[in-house]
């Protein structure tokens, strides 16, 4: 892609010209880098000529602002109103302020630097952002892959020669061995089953991304720590309808009880009658219309392959784009 650069004044402006995707952001990470790692300026990226950014060119920012030393500053401007959304939605403004100029950019960096009426002038980075967890129950592709014998043998060997010359006489020395001295590499997994991914709301509404076998797992925690008899709505966002991205359904525990509400969210015309087909005979025992919980499907058509919306549910804004370079017999949909 086209990278621009000026300087103005004491900043340095690099200006990208295009989209800010999967096939440029390494050569816009690679620019950026070089210019808040080798230079002594603030930087400032100038968004006028960008048509969109994905994924993959937030990550590039983030990159570059951790890596930055703590002195120099980055800004972004004159963002359009798609990447000023996707910006404002992902709260990635939290990361890398946005500002109407290059010259409202250098006047609020000089403010901040100036010392108020109360004191010192105040550290802009010192403001914590909203930290949004998440918990991946699932992560593999095609299909779940258990740990095999060899994998299984490996964690003990690790386990028994960290124990050595340890103290191990009571049960309550064991556990604490294992939650404090081995790395979760050697005292848990991962990957084994295919992607389900909880975004942690800390509301009364569960946010899932994907229904593969990692559901099964989510599920069965929820009853664990909660019982059958409290009620539940579960807002699942489905990339695909892919097998390995909807199989653990049939086995996702809450809808079968009455009174949870499970609202799937998708761009896919199909979605609901994939669900029901997996959910018929021959294929599992349990007709997807039996189900006793209330099963709502959503589906949202943009109308251009690179169109990017949003949905707010559970009280976060979820950032929803149509992947363009998916051929469209296998378009997925990135969630941000």
């Amino acid at each position: 892609m086209d990278i621009g650069e000026r300087r103005q004044a004491n900043i340095l402006v690099l200006a990208p010209v295009g989209r800010i995707d999967n096939l440029t952001s390494a050569e816009f990470q690679t620019r950026l880098l070089a210019a808040v790692t080798s230079s002594s300026a603030d930087v400032v990226i100038d968004f006028s000529g960008v048509e969109y950014i994905s994924s993959a060119g937030l990550r590039a920012l983030m990159t570059a602002s951790r890596q930055k030393p703590r002195e120099r500053r980055l800004a972004a401007v004159r963002l359009n109103a798609v990447v000023h959304e996707i910006f404002t939605i992902s709260r990635f403004s939290h990361l890398v302020p946005i500002f109407a100029t290059v010259e409202e950019a250098s006047a609020a960096w000089e403010a901040s630097t100036q010392p108020g009426p109360d004191g010192p002038p105040t550290d802009p980075k010192a403001e914590p952002a909203t930290t949004l967890r998440v918990y991946f129950w699932g992560t593999r592709g095609s299909l779940p892959a258990p740990l095999r014998e060899r994998a299984v043998r490996g964690k003990i060997r690790d386990a028994l020669l960290a124990a050595r010359g340890r103290t191990l006489d009571t049960p309550e020395a064991i556990d604490a061995f294992i939650d404090h001295a081995l790395p979760f590499s050697v005292r848990g997994t991962f990957g084994g089953n295919t992607s389900c991914v909880e975004i942690i709301t800390g509301g009364d509404e569960y946010v899932l991304c994907d229904l593969g076998t990692g559901v099964r797992e989510f599920g069965n925690r929820v009853l664990r720590e909660h019982g059958r008899d409290r009620k539940h709505c579960f807002n699942v966002f489905l990339s695909h309808t892919h097998w390995d991205h909807i199989m653990g359904f049939p086995f996702f525990a809450p809808a079968y009880i009455p009174g949870n509400r499970i609202r799937i969210y998708g761009c896919h015309s199909g979605l609901r009658e994939a669900l029901r087909t997996q959910h018929s005979a021959p294929w599992f025992p349990v007709d997807f219309d039996t189900l006793a919980a209330t099963i709502l499907t959503v589906t949202d058509s943009p109308v251009a392959a690179s169109q990017s919306f949003t949905r707010q549910t559970a009280n976060i804004n979820i950032l929803i784009s149509i992947n363009p370079t998916l051929s469209s017999s296998s378009t997925g949909t990135p969630i941000c």
